[in-house]
Formats: structure tokens, sequence, C-alpha cells
């Protein structure tokens, strides 16, 4: 099983903005990796009212073609698909959202912004690779 020894820092300590910033990308598939585990860390919360995390995976090395990974709402048995993304309302400082999501393609990123008032805050965020 393939593991990464240490966790790799994807973003460092940066001010947030209400726009989606990416992070560094990370090679996947290749290296036989099945999952990843994010950490995204809140080191200055200053009057956010939310943080919002996307992620988008490319298939292919080159051209690098990023798609935003999915999930689907189903209703009177239409699926309908949208963008998978993980809100935290109210973040504080030294808050840590951890969560774990499969490999797609060749690469991931993570999209980041924030919500409300962002000017004084700033997030980090890390990544570990499983097999």
């Amino acid at each position: 099983m393939a593991i990464d020894r240490a966790e790799q820092v994807i973003r460092t300590a940066a001010v947030l903005t209400t726009s989606y910033v990416a992070s560094s990308v990370v090679a996947m598939r290749d290296l036989g990796f099945t999952e990843v585990d994010y950490l995204v860390r809140v080191d200055d919360a200053g009057t956010l009212t939310s943080i919002e995390i996307g992620i988008q995976y490319s298939l292919q090395s080159t051209p690098v073609v990023w798609n935003a990974m999915q999930t689907e709402s189903v209703t009177e048995g239409v699926s309908t698909l949208y963008p998978y993304v993980i809100q935290k309302a109210s973040p504080t400082t030294a808050d840590l959202i951890a969560f774990t999501v499969p490999v797609r393609g060749q690469y991931q990123r993570l999209m980041i912004k924030g919500t409300g008032t962002v000017s004084g805050c700033s997030i980090s965020a890390y990544a570990l690779r499983r097999g």
C-alpha cells in the first residue's frame, strides 16, 4: 500500500479572497494512490462568514484540463449532478477542516474561497496521499 510519509503543503498560509484560488497541484494515480486526505487549517478567521472548498481533478497531464469533482442529488428518480463543495460555516481561528476523497485522474487540487469579510483572514492546506 502506497502512503506519503509526510503531508504535502499545498497552500502556505495565505489571505483568502471572495473568488476561488487554486492550491498547488497534487500528483495522484500513476504513483499508486487511491485516496487523499486533505486538511485545511484556519490560521486567522477574522470575521469570515464561511469557507468554501471545491475539489478539481485532471484526467491527463497534457493538456491539463480541470474538472470539478461532483456529487449527485436524486429527486423522484432524476439524478442531478452538482460540483462537490465543502462549506465550513462560522469558522474560527485554529479550526481544522479535514476530509478524504477518492483519487480522480492524474492530478487534483483544491479551490478555496471565503465569504463575508475576508480581509485579514488566512488559511493553509495540506495533503496526504494513500493507496
